[in-house]
């Protein structure tokens, strides 16, 4: 069971959300590491408007409605797959809600380039 007395899932658009196990501790360490790593490319390729990284293992994830709307308004959904995560409710909102998306690659991302975002040098 997840920790009380966490904040609520954000309900702002244009996150980028990370999705772990909730109670999973190597989950949940995996996800606020890749969030530091990531943090500072995402605000620089998205000029700070609401690029913003958020691990929803740190939020309340009580309510799945919420969970599902905020993850419908995300700019990307990063599912971070562990050993329960076909019984966390959670993940498994974010994993519908991601398949349902479509895939929309920027215009600086066209044929032949590369995301600037993932390059290894961005990441360091």
């Amino acid at each position: 069971e997840p920790p009380k007395g966490l904040p609520p899932v954000p309900d702002e658009a244009g996150l980028v959300l990370i999705s772990a196990e909730p109670g999973n501790d190597e989950a949940m360490a995996a996800a606020s590491v890749l969030a530091s790593k990531v943090q500072d490319a995402v605000l620089r390729n998205f000029d700070g408007a609401g690029g913003l990284v958020i691990s929803l293992s740190d939020r309340d994830l009580g309510d799945l409605n919420a969970i599902g709307t905020c993850l419908a308004s995300a700019r990307a959904i990063i599912i971070l797959l562990s050993a329960g995560t076909m019984q966390s409710p959670s993940q498994l909102v974010a994993i519908l809600e991601s398949a349902s998306r479509r895939a929309v690659l920027p215009k600086h991302m066209s044929k032949g380039s590369t995301d600037a975002m993932t390059s290894p040098k961005n990441l360091s």
